[in-house]
Order: C-alpha cells, then sequence, then structure tokens
C-alpha cells in the first residue's frame, strides 16, 4: 500500500512537470496571438491575447488630445491625416472630431494586466498623422509607454507619460512641454519661441541644435545635456546628476541659472566651482548666469 502511494506520488510530479513543459512550449511556439497573464479580482487566468489592427483616415482638424494606457505613440505631420494602429482586442479604442478637436484613447479594459511582450510579434502602437496646415494645439497623456514626436508646426504641445521616453525632432511650436517619470527626453532640432519645460523623475534629458526661450528644466536622477542650443533664459536644476550646456551663440543680454546637488556643471567648456556670480564673473556684462552646486563640479558649453 505504502509503495502504491509512492508510486502515485511519483507520477503526480511527473505530469506537473510535463504541463509546465507544454505551458512553456505553447508561450514560446505561440503563432499570431500575443500571450498575456491578466488579473482580475475574481480569478487569474493565461490565455491568448489577439491584436486588431486598422487604418481610420481622417477630416482636418486644428487640436487634438490623446489619452493612453500601455501603448507606443507616434505623431507626425501630413498631407492625409489618419490613425494607424494594432491594439490588443481588449483595449477600448475610441475616436471622434467634436468642435474641430481630434479626441483619441486607447484603455485597457482588464483590471490589471501583464504583457509578455517578449513573446510578441506585434507590440501595441498608434500612429498618429496630424495635419501639416493649421494645426494649433497637441496634448498627450500616456500611462505607459514611448512618445515620439517628428515633423511638426503647431502653436502649443504637452506630451507626458508616467514610463516611458519623449522623443521630439523637428518641432517648431510657441510651447514646450515634456514630462515623464520614469524615461529619458530627446529634443532635437527644435526651435521654441516662448516657453520650454522638460522634467523627468529618473532618466537623462539631452537636446542638440534647438532653440529655446524661458527654459525651465528640472531632473531628479540622471543628467542634462544641452549641445549647440540657443537659449533665452533658462533655469535648469538637478538633484544627482550632471548638468552640460553648450551655447551656440552669444548669451548677452539673457539670464541663466544652473544648480545640481550632487553633481557636475559645465558651462561653456569653463569650470566655475561651486558657485558664480554673473555678470561680476562673466565676461558678458549684459547676460545673468547663476551656476550652483552643492557636492559637485559646474560645466557649461
Amino acid at each position: 500500500m505504502k509503495r502504491l502511494k509512492n508510486k502515485s506520488v511519483f507520477i503526480s510530479y511527473i505530469l506537473l512537470a510535463l504541463g509546465a513543459v507544454c505551458f512553456i512550449s505553447g508561450l514560446l511556439l505561440g503563432g499570431k496571438a500575443d500571450y498575456r497573464i491578466s488579473y482580475t479580482r475574481q480569478k487569474v487566468y493565461v490565455g491568448q491575447q489577439n491584436f486588431i489592427s486598422g487604418k481610420v483616415s481622417l477630416d482636418n482638424f486644428p487640436f487634438a488630445e490623446i489619452h493612453l494606457d500601455n501603448c507606443k505613440l507616434t505623431i507626425k505631420s501630413g498631407e492625409n491625416p489618419c490613425i494607424e494602429y494594432n491594439l490588443p482586442e481588449d483595449y477600448k479604442f475610441t475616436h471622434k472630431i467634436t468642435d474641430r478637436k481630434l479626441e483619441l484613447s486607447a484603455k485597457q479594459v482588464t483590471m490589471l494586466s501583464f504583457d509578455l511582450s517578449v513573446f510578441s510579434k506585434s507590440p501595441s502602437y498608434i500612429v498618429l498623422t496630424v495635419p501639416e496646415k493649421d494645426f494649433s494645439r497637441l496634448t498627450v497623456k500616456s500611462e505607459n509607454g514611448d512618445i515620439i514626436i517628428r515633423d511638426l508646426k503647431t502653436t502649443s504641445l504637452s506630451a507626458k507619460t508616467d514610463n516611458g521616453n519623449i522623443s521630439c525632432n523637428n518641432i517648431q511650436s510657441y510651447d514646450l512641454n515634456t514630462e515623464t517619470e520614469n524615461g529619458d527626453i530627446t529634443i532635437d532640432n527644435t526651435e521654441i519661441n516662448r516657453k520650454t519645460v522638460f522634467q523627468t523623475g529618473n532618466g537623462n534629458i539631452e537636446s542638440s541644435s534647438s532653440s529655446f526661450m524661458n527654459v525651465n528644466g528640472q531632473n531628479e536622477n540622471g543628467n542634462i545635456s544641452l549641445k549647440d542650443c540657443s537659449l533665452e533664459n533658462a533655469v535648469i536644476t538637478c538633484k544627482n546628476g550632471d548638468i552640460n550646456v553648450t551655447l551656440s551663440d552669444n548669451i548677452s543680454n539673457h539670464s541663466f541659472e544652473l544648480s545640481s546637488e550632487l553633481g557636475d556643471v559645465t558651462f561653456n567648456h569653463k569650470h566655475y566651482g561651486s558657485r558664480v556670480n554673473i555678470p561680476a564673473d562673466y565676461t558678458y556684462s549684459n547676460s545673468v548666469i547663476k551656476i550652483q552646486t552643492s557636492l559637485g563640479n559646474i560645466n557649461v558649453k
């Protein structure tokens, strides 16, 4: 009787091992579907999640407001406004134009979910093409996912994500506001004529060949690098990280305040120690620059 019981236990272990092998094989050899482990308050289940792809043509609109959960977003301008998307079928995807404003939303229906994206052959994404002419305001709020904006001329641009990178390239706007809790911010070949804000909790802020006015830059953990940029009136602070600024033009008649609690600060290839007062300590008497650090060096180019 005891020997029979031991055999039963042994067979049970074998069946459990075979079940685990079959499950992992199914994940690795899956076909067109993406695999997800979804959690609800009532139960936990494992299954396949199909994707829905499509393209929607749009009428012209000058304003756009976008809210996303977990999705990569790319925005560009073009002659034919449209939305191209590839989303899991459990997303609630809506879009409408009301009073000349496009409202676009992609939200998860399930309470909580975890994507095994390593096995996914169709990642979630949305590509929005906005009108080339007469487009004036863009607002984006994303929970998780990268935001990529390029080749866009507008009046006001705001892009915020809780987890993800923000990339802006070839942008012309009066106002620019970029914020991410966890991720990098990259701004290249961009011209902002009124107000610029970039802020990240954990990540780097980088910009090159750009022109900014009235800059407010903040970084909790990470470096800030502005290379070959034109700045008018900038306040840039960093708690844990380096600040490196290289100007592409004369700083006369402008004001700058750069500070880092724990990090190095470099301004136009010159090192100023922990504190410098401008105009007394700088060549250009019409400029105002304040540079300070608690622990670290300061370097501005």
